[in-house]
């Protein structure tokens, strides 16, 4: 009886702690973003449209990339995004190009 009480314990404990790394995990990185659409504008410039959700207040930097038919980057640029009143925000940034992009994307969000 006392070695199922010593094992049930250590599986409860073993919930607990993984509960507490994924609430730890969670506050750390709370940013998140979806790429929503991009539009070349002219051989020098692209525009890339993005959906950027965080906890209301939070303040983040994303770094979005410009990139050419054989997807090296052709340009960058960082957008501060918030602090917003809610979980989501779209942003829509025009990046300065080197040559033709075909595509924009988010390279990565940050929280500050």
């Amino acid at each position: 009886m006392g070695a199922r009480i010593a094992v049930g314990l250590a599986l409860a404990a073993g919930v607990a702690i993984a509960a507490w790394f994924t609430v730890v995990d969670t506050q750390r990185e709370p940013v998140t973003f979806v790429d929503v659409g991009f539009s070349v504008e002219s051989p020098e410039e692209v525009r890339v449209t993005f959906d950027v959700s965080m906890p209301p207040g939070t303040e983040a930097v994303c770094t979005v990339t410009a990139l050419s038919r054989n997807f090296a980057e052709v340009g960058a640029v960082d957008v501060e995004v918030g602090p917003e009143p809610g979980r989501t925000t779209r942003q829509s940034v025009t990046i300065a190009t080197t040559e033709l992009a075909t595509t924009g994307v988010v390279d990565h969000c940050d929280q500050r």
